[in-house]
């Protein structure tokens, strides 16, 4: 019998990431919680530390998904309960703005919201109007130097005057329309030209008014040669920590909403070759201890109609494709399922070895918050017989009697904790 994915009206008003995780705990197969949409490779500026510099093109113009698909992904996307959506990635989303701005207008009529990943250069008024006047959430946007000098050293010439021009604009545009949305955010990679100047953004964040938007850091990939001279040194890198506590602590004296203890706890977690141990102790079901949660709510969509787990996800010989087959296909696939079998098993993929800082530690941050959701949701749930002979039913069809019993232990386990905890409160 094919697995099947419930459907939006089952969907609680409530939902959420750790709702979506304590549902295939419970063995149900729910559909992803947050799609990333990477509608195109091309990119109209040569970043210094692009992935573009060391390799070609995977795909060119005329094998992306057409504009009709793209508004049939987000029709499929709503009825599987899918709440958000990224879109942007790998190149510049509005090189394809024609088919853009009405998949985004498409999400916002289908209840669903959203990030746009952007290096911000080609949105005309026009464009951030509509964004402004269908109430998209946030705006994600590549900034690398806090001053023209720092930013176009990294990225690319005139590139920094573009972006801060366009923020200012969307910024009076929400202003005369009396909205905060959408947010504005900035993301910028940590290189030997800016890592000393992280104060600089916050300052930046200021200036342009942006909050509740925030400032986020991420850790400098090599792709090639090329993305040698930007990386920190020995001493940097022992120095980079300092600076970011002490930017974190300017940001809040200045009252600026600041991501960077995200990047923070990658830093304390350790260096990027060694990614993968970092995870935490797999399981044989979705728990707070699995290894990595991603293929359980998200899933990614490349320029090609390609779709895997996350953001370093690329198997062109395996992977299924969108175009193909429809989302719920796909999501329930044999590449998506084989993904979840070998992370719960402790046998991720080759490119989880390229999985960020920053992702490990919002990984392990998910797993403290699932770790107390659980004990929540257990300990709310109501202990009927008719529940556990359900329950018991469909982990013997699914792990066994071997597993089963285990996983009854540890539930009854957690049940217990959770009760000793809510009555000393």
């Amino acid at each position: 019998m094919p697995l099947q994915v419930q459907s939006r009206e089952d969907v609680v008003a409530e939902d959420s990431k750790l709702e979506r995780l304590m549902r295939w705990h419970r063995g149900e197969t729910p559909g992803p919680w947050q799609i990333s949409f990477y509608p195109t490779y091309r990119c109209n500026i040569r970043c210094k530390i692009c992935w573009k510099q060391a390799f070609e093109e995977p795909i060119d113009r005329a094998e992306e998904i057409g504009s009709e698909r793209m508004m049939k992904l987000v029709d499929e996307a709503a009825d599987l309960g899918v709440r958000e959506w990224i879109i942007g990635g790998g190149g510049e989303l509005m090189l394809r703005s024609t088919a853009i701005m009405p998949m985004l207008e498409r999400i916002r009529e289908r209840g669903m919201n959203g990030i746009v990943q952007t290096n911000f250069t080609r949105f005309t008024e026009a464009q951030l109007e509509r964004l402004v006047d269908m109430g998209w959430y946030s705006l994600n946007i590549s900034l690398d130097g806090p001053t023209e000098a720092i930013n176009d050293a990294i990225r690319d010439k005139n590139d920094y005057a573009r972006v801060v021009a366009n923020i200012r604009k969307i910024q009076e545009i929400k202003k005369a329309r009396g909205s905060e949305l959408p947010l504005i955010n900035i993301t910028s990679v940590v290189t030997n030209l800016n890592y000393n100047h992280l104060k600089g953004f916050i300052d930046l964040s200021r200036e342009f008014a942006m909050s509740p938007g925030y400032l986020t850091l991420v850790d400098l990939i090599i792709f090639g040669e090329n993305d040698k001279q930007f990386m920190l040194s020995d001493a940097q890198r022992a120095e980079l920590p300092g600076l970011v506590r002490e930017a974190i602590a300017y940001a809040e004296e200045q009252q600026v909403a600041c991501g960077y203890v995200n990047f923070l706890g990658g830093l304390e977690k350790g260096e990027k070759a060694d990614a993968l141990d970092l995870f935490s102790t797999p399981e044989d079901t979705v728990s707070p201890k699995s290894m990595c949660f991603e293929p359980f709510y998200h899933m990614v969509i490349l320029p090609d109609g390609l779709s895997g787990p996350c953001c370093t996800f690329y198997d062109a010989e395996n992977a299924n494709s969108v175009w193909s087959l429809g989302l719920k296909e796909v999501w329930l696939g044999p590449y998506m399922q084989e993904s979840r079998r070998k992370l719960l098993q402790g046998t991720p993929m080759e490119y989880c070895k390229e999985c960020m800082l920053t992702r490990i530690a919002a990984n392990q941050h998910l797993q403290n918050e699932f770790a107390d959701f659980a004990e929540r949701a257990v300990a709310e749930e109501p202990l009927a017989i008719g529940n556990l002979v359900g329950r018991a039913a469909r982990s013997l069809g699914k792990h066994g009697v071997a597993g089963t019993i285990k996983r009854g232990r540890e539930w009854l386990d957690i049940r217990s904790r959770a009760k000793k905890e809510t009555a000393a409160r």
